[in-house]
């Protein structure tokens, strides 16, 4: 009985398999954009993975912390909003 299941369940999965490439294939928009996420995930996927750093921020001042995010221009662009301190010049101000 296991093995009657395992077919139809492959059989299933191909069916399923060969609608969407036909879809993708034909312009469907949603098909499109599922098959290259699920085939080529590291250029189609939504979300990034970003290598982990490893900084001990405690023995960091506010004024260097600032500008190590700043040295990444599309980090600092993308936490600006939570850190407006990120677009201004701290050079004349005295760390904490």
């Amino acid at each position: 009985m296991l093995e009657s299941y395992k077919r139809g369940a492959a059989l299933g999965l191909a069916d399923v398999s060969n609608a969407l490439y036909e879809s993708a294939m034909s312009g469907t928009p949603v098909a499109q954009i599922f098959y290259l996420k699920n085939r080529a995930p590291n250029e189609w996927a939504d979300v990034q993975s970003v290598n982990k750093v490893h900084i001990n921020f405690s023995r960091m001042s506010d004024t260097q912390l600032l500008n190590e995010l700043r040295e990444d221009p599309g980090l600092a662009a993308s936490i600006s909003a939570f850190l407006p301190e990120l677009l201004r010049d701290d050079s004349e101000s005295t760390p904490r």
